[in-house]
C-alpha cells in the first residue's frame, strides 16, 4: 500500500479515537508477561483466510514502546530499523494531518534512555519522501523505500540503499538491478545472505500487492521471483520480515500477521500470530529481535501509528 495513502487513513482513524497505552522497551527494560486468552479476535473483512488455532502457552498484550519518545500521538511512527546491537534505531515518522508527508529519523540509546528522534542526514533537503528502512543483520547496509530520484524529482516508490562508513551513512542510491520498475517498491528485508524481500504492486500478482525476493548472487540482484500462492493470495499480502537464515516470513494479510516457515525449501502454510487485544487495526513493518524473543511492529491500536512489543517466540508457532 502506499505509504501515503498509509498515513492519510490513519490520520481519519486518528480523528475518530485516541487512547493512551503502557510505556516499556526491550532494549533497556524487559517486558512482563500477561495472561491472556488463546482465542483471536475477529479479522478483518479483508482476510479470507482460515486462521490456526492460538499457540497453547498465553499470549501476552502488546505495549507502546517508548511512549512519548518513539511512539507519539502528535506523529505517525511507522516502519523502523534497529541496529544489530540495539543501540540505535532507525524510523519513518509522519505528520498527524491531511499532507501525509513523512521522512526518516534517527534514535539512539544512551544509559537505557531512547533519544528525541532527529532527522537522519541520508537526505534532508530530499523532494520525495523516505520510509520503510531496513538495517541488514550485519548492520553494513540500510534500505529503505522512496519516491524520490537521483536527479531530486519525485517519481514512483523504489528500494534504495546506503552503506555504513564508520558513524554515518554514505549517500544513498536507487540499488542497482531489476529490483524496481515503473510499478511500485516498498518494505525491504533482507536475510543474512544479502536476499531481499519486498513488496510490490507491480502487473502479474495473485492480488493488488503481492511479496517478491530477490536473491544475491555474486554481488547483484537478480529477477525478482513472486513467492508462491501459499503466500500470496487474492487479498494484499504485504510488510515481509524475513529471519536472517530465510527459516521463517512474518507478512501482513489483512490487517494481520501471519508466520511461514521455511521446510525443506518449501513454505508452509501461514499461521496467524495472535496479539491479545490488538485486532482488527492497520499493522505493518514486524520485526523479530536477534534473540528471537520479541516482537516489534507497527499499529494504529491506539489512533495514531506507533510501534509496539510483545514477547514472541516464532517457534510457538511452528509447534502447533
Amino acid at each position: 500500500m502506499p505509504l501515503k495513502s498509509k498515513l492519510l487513513f490513519v490520520s481519519f482513524v486518528f480523528s475518530l479515537a485516541l487512547v493512551g497505552c503502557n510505556k516499556n522497551t526491550d532494549f533497556g527494560e524487559p517486558t512482563a508477561a500477561t495472561p491472556s486468552s488463546t482465542s483471536p479476535s475477529a479479522v478483518s473483512s479483508q482476510s479470507q483466510s482460515p486462521v490456526a488455532d492460538a499457540p497453547k502457552k498465553p499470549v501476552d498484550t502488546p505495549v507502546r514502546f517508548e511512549e512519548g519518545v518513539l511512539s507519539t500521538d502528535e506523529k505517525h511512527e511507522w516502519a523502523f530499523a534497529f541496529t544489530p546491537e540495539g543501540d540505535a534505531m532507525i524510523l519513518q515518522r509522519g505528520d498527524n494531518d491531511s499532507s501525509g508527508r513523512y521522512t526518516i529519523y534517527e534514535s539512539h540509546l544512551s544509559d537505557g534512555q531512547w533519544s528525541e528522534p532527529v532527522k537522519s542526514d541520508l537526505a534532508p533537503d530530499a523532494l520525495g519522501e523516505d520510509g520503510d528502512p531496513f538495517i541488514t543483520p550485519d548492520g553494513k547496509r540500510l534500505f529503505f523505500a522512496t519516491n524520490r530520484t537521483d536527479n531530486g524529482t519525485k517519481a514512483d516508490n523504489d528500494i534504495w540503499v546506503s552503506e555504513r562508513e564508520g558513524e554515518k551513512w554514505s549517500e544513498p542510491r536507487p540499488i542497482e538491478g531489476p529490483v524496481n520498475s515503473t510499478s511500485q517498491e516498498w518494505l525491504p528485508s533482507v536475510a543474512a545472505n544479502g536476499n531481499l524481500y519486498f513488496e510490490s504492486d507491480r502487473p502479474g500478482g495473485a492480488g493488488r500487492i503481492d511479496l517478491y525476493v530477490s536473491k544475491w548472487t555474486n554481488g547483484a540482484y537478480s529477477e525478482p521471483e513472486r513467492l508462491p500462492n501459499t503466500i500470496n493470495t487474492s487479498v494484499n499480502d504485504e510488510s515481509p520480515y524475513i529471519a536472517p537464515d530465510e527459516s521463517y516470513l512474518i507478512f501482513v494479510r489483512g490487517h494481520r500477521f501471519f508466520i511461514s516457515f521455511r521446510v525443506n525449501n518449501e513454505w508452509t502454510e501461514p499461521k496467524a500470530i495472535v496479539l491479545r487485544g490488538d485486532t482488527g487495526n492497520i499493522k505493518y513493518s514486524p520485526y523479530v529481535t536477534k534473540d528471537q524473543s520479541t516482537l516489534y511492529y507497527t499499529s494504529t491500536w491506539k489512533g495514531t501509528a506507533d510501534i509496539y512489543k510483545v514477547s514472541f517466540n516464532p517457534l510457538d508457532y511452528k509447534a502447533q
